[in-house]
């Protein structure tokens, strides 16, 4: 009796161990600390599990290698190994749920009864499938802190759990968790009013340290040159903008953030008649930025200077300060609410530079001009601008930009028109644009041109 009790011992315990492990098939030029990579583990850890391979630099195509359980897989590339398209029956029934719960969310993806949800650093999941059906366990979320991912999330209630299905639209990589049922029930209503007055779905998980969403910084670098068609000269343009928040509330209408910004501008050119020009604008001020769902809307209210000088050549030189005050408005869209901070659909702005106050110096041949006979200009302008994207070749998004400004001193109205090709992250942008200057009246200035721009947002690549 006693040798009948260990034996099924036995049997339990290496039951419970197979259950434990897969069984993954070793591709053309893969190695074992690359394998081990993918499932969390060290190469020296997958080595152990598997004590036939006496050298660990040496497997072959087509091996079976046992995968013991990882302790935590660390997701931190949701574009790797993307699931796809591949068939979601299939996928749902390799998890380790019960037959009766597989079946209710299998029914709901089928009748798309999904809703949208955002996935964000530190959330963990049991298991999630990957690429050709290959199922990891203990799957933790581990990319930046500042990035949503959209995706679509399905729930099945038992009397003692709930258990939670998503598929993450960039890389539909299905995944589950599950939670234990609290005692006290949430009143519907209540739900409804916190699911209205809440910046993102309700998340299906209580909320922990970290799992609020607060912007830290944001970068953007932004340089164009054009080049002359007709009438105006060439010229360049460069700049930057910076934001820094540090304090985060939640409002009816989304989420506020609260910090500081500053935005500098350069340029430099020179007119059909040879005239020379230069100057720079530095702001810095209060910033707001809301986000609810898939947009985010910003504004800005800054104190700054502007510098300008230029000359002619001839003996005329010119320069001029001038105390402005900067507002900026930006309305973005993400569509779908897919990659919610990383990637734009529809991106807009508006922009005021008041001239408050202004000094001007000019000279002719060394000579310094009474200000009554060569007044500062009033540097006032307005600008607004958008982008649409609209097609995608492979990781790139094409669209269209049009813009226009305003500019008070010399009444001049510019427009502008062209495409840009933008990275799937909107980490960079390049543009080709055809801009018209009329009713100057610097009749010089009044033209067409054609330039080649560039934008940068480095901190989604440099500041991860």
């Amino acid at each position: 009796m006693k040798k009948f009790i260990l034996l099924v011992i036995a049997v339990l315990t290496i039951s419970t161990l197979a259950q434990a492990e897969e069984t993954y098939v070793v591709k053309a030029n893969e190695s074992l600390a690359l394998i081990a990579k993918r499932y969390g583990l060290t190469w020296q850890e997958l080595w152990r599990a598997n004590p036939e391979i006496s050298d660990p630099t040496l497997i072959r195509t087509g091996q079976k290698i046992r995968i013991p359980e990882a302790g935590v897989f660390l997701w931190k590339n949701p574009g790797g190994d993307p699931f796809g398209k591949r068939d979601f029956r299939k996928a749902i029934n390799m998890f380790s749920l019960p037959d009766t719960v597989k079946a209710d969310l299998i029914a709901q993806v089928k009748n798309q009864e999904g809703e949208d949800y955002y996935i964000s650093h530190g959330d963990s999941f049991c298991q999630m499938v990957f690429d050709d059906y290959r199922l990891v366990n203990n799957v933790v979320a581990a990319w930046s802190d500042s990035v949503f991912y959209g995706a679509k999330k399905y729930s099945c209630r038992t009397d003692s759990l709930i258990y939670y299905l998503i598929a993450p639209r960039i890389c539909n990589n299905w995944a589950w968790w599950q939670e234990k049922i609290a005692v006290e029930e949430v009143k519907e209503e209540e739900v409804e009013e916190a699911e209205e007055e809440s910046l993102l779905p309700m998340f299906a998980k209580p909320p922990e340290a970290g799992r609020v969403f607060v912007r830290k910084n944001e970068t953007y670098l932004w340089a164009g040159h054009y080049f002359p068609l007709r009438g105006q000269g060439g010229s360049n343009y460069y700049g930057g903008k910076s934001n820094f928040f540090f304090s985060t509330k939640g409002a009816f209408l989304g989420r506020l953030h609260f910090g500081i910004g500053t935005v500098a501008n350069g340029w430099q050119g020179r007119s059909k008649n040879g005239f020379d020009y230069e100057g720079y604008r530095v702001t810095v001020g209060p910033v707001m930025d809301m986000t609810r769902k898939g947009f985010r809307f910003t504004s800005s209210i800054q104190y700054g200077q502007q510098h300008d000088q230029g000359r002619d050549g001839k003996g005329y030189k010119a320069e001029q300060e001038t105390d402005i005050i900067y507002l900026a408005l930006t309305l973005d869209s993400y569509g779908d609410g897919s990659q919610l901070y990383k990637s734009r659909r529809f991106e807009s702005w508006l922009d005021f530079n008041f001239d408050v106050s202004h000094k001007k110096e000019s000279y002719w041949l060394g000579y310094l001009i009474p200000a009554s006979s060569d007044r500062a200009g009033n540097k006032t302008s307005g600008s607004f601008g958008g982008r649409l994207y609209f097609g995608r070749l492979k990781n790139l998004k094409t669209g269209l930009v049009a813009k226009a400004n305003y500019a008070w001193e010399d009444n001049s109205i510019t427009s502008v028109a062209g495409f840009v090709v933008s990275s799937g992250e909107d980490i960079a942008k390049f543009g080709l644009e055809f801009k018209n200057t009329s009713n100057s009246k610097y009749s010089d200035a009044n033209g067409n041109s054609i330039a080649i721009t560039f934008d940068l947002e480095p901190q989604k690549r440099i500041f991860r």
